[in-house]
């Protein structure tokens, strides 16, 4: 049995490198860059106007009272070659090009518009008031984002307006989910008997990939048999990058699935990881190319497993940094009294409200519905307690 930080540390130094791929920038949402991207130009190009108002020589208004003569016009998208002398200005609007000569711009809620073509200023003006220097978002060549990143919204907003058109991100892996177990049957069979329970892990573990990313996946659910199992996870072997195959990993005279890894060649690089629940936890590899987890069957342990250790090497493989592959964490304060009695770590699962954190359910692998409310982990250290009001930290499970 190994620590859980190990065992991450022994799937990220085993990970294969990303495959890299060519994408229009605007389809890039969600992958990581293998290389970072620098603007290609100025943001913005030219000195540009941040309001709608008037482009004046600032020691003008040094003089209150002297009027100024409006000799034209700039709009957004339209280049303006004119230039401005003393007693001088020109009428600009938010993002329109501002004349040579002028080096501030008053908004025009504080200008008079006087007769024949005049105005006049209220209040002081500054040198470089409401000017947009050329460069000062973006200079051409300044790294965008940086390799191992993951483009959001946001930074792809950023890359568009720098100018990429096309960026080099890492393909997701494909994935083969198998879960195992003569109880299970499909969430949409209407008749239910009592020794049976629904396949909640498989539908589960398909939707976490996808939101990560994943777009080639397939799932399989077979019967507690070693033979099935192997052909199972032969028949993912000829396709998928990851296999994750869930329940059958413990002692239990019905636990198949280590025989079937063994009987399918793959090499062992980690079984049971000193964490709660999860302790089954087994990890190894077919050949250079293909990672192999095993997954308690309890949906808790198999939840908590896919964030701690698939979804960081499902990351890894796509491209992102380590940074990247991490779970987010959080400083936040207990709202109740915690007790870890055990001498492993136990994630609890609770939910954030106000920058507190509050555990939910009684923390059994099985409780399902405790972790469906649960927004967040705060991992616990072994034979530990904690008390309300205590500061703590907490990992935040991918929405």
């Amino acid at each position: 049995m190994i620590e859980e930080f190990e065992a991450l540390e022994r799937i990220f130094k085993s990970t294969p490198l990303p495959v890299k791929r060519n994408v229009p920038v605007a389809e890039s949402v969600g992958c990581f860059l293998i290389r970072e991207v620098r603007s290609k130009i100025n943001l913005p190009q030219v000195r540009q106007s941040g309001v709608d108002g008037y482009a004046i020589i600032a020691s003008d208004c040094k003089e209150h009272s002297k009027n100024l003569s409006v000799v034209g016009e700039s709009v957004a998208g339209a280049a303006c070659n004119a230039s401005i002398g003393s007693g001088e200005a020109f009428r600009v609007f938010t993002g329109s090009q501002i004349p040579m000569g002028a080096n501030a711009v008053v908004m025009q809620e504080d200008v008079n518009v006087l007769p024949n073509g005049l105005i006049s200023i209220n209040g002081k003006v500054s040198a470089d008031d409401y000017v947009r220097r050329v460069g000062e978002v973006l200079s051409k060549g300044q790294t965008i984002l940086s390799k191992g990143s993951s483009i959001k919204p946001s930074t792809l907003g950023a890359l568009v307006a720098g100018g990429v058109s096309e960026v080099t991100v890492g393909s997701f892996p494909s994935v083969g989910i198998i879960t195992t177990g003569d109880e299970l049957i499909n969430y949409d069979q209407r008749q239910i008997k009592s020794r049976q329970v629904y396949d909640c892990n498989g539908v589960m573990l398909k939707s976490a990939a996808l939101k990560a990313g994943v777009e080639k996946i397939k799932i399989k659910r077979i019967r507690d048999d070693l033979t099935e199992i192997s052909n199972g996870i032969i028949e993912m072997q000829k396709w998928a990058d990851i296999i994750l195959v869930v329940g059958g990993i413990s002692v239990g005279d019905r636990d198949y699935v280590k025989k079937a890894f063994r009987k399918c060649s793959i090499k062992q690089i980690f079984w049971r990881v000193k964490i709660k629940p999860g302790k089954p936890m087994f990890y190894g590899k077919h050949g250079e190319h293909v990672q192999v987890f095993g997954l308690p069957g309890n949906p808790v342990s198999a939840f908590l497993c896919f964030y701690l250790f698939v979804l960081p090497a499902l990351r890894l493989r796509s491209g992102g940094s380590e940074a990247e592959c991490k779970i987010r964490k959080d400083k936040a304060i207990l709202d109740s009294y915690i007790q870890n009695a055990t001498d492993r770590p136990h994630y609890i699962c609770g939910s954030m409200h106000g920058g507190n954190f509050h555990p939910i359910g009684n923390q059994r692998s099985n409780n399902i519905f405790a972790l469906s409310q649960s927004d967040s982990l705060l991992r616990m250290k072994p034979n530990s307690s904690i008390d309300p009001g205590e500061v703590v930290s907490v990992y935040h499970l991918p929405s």
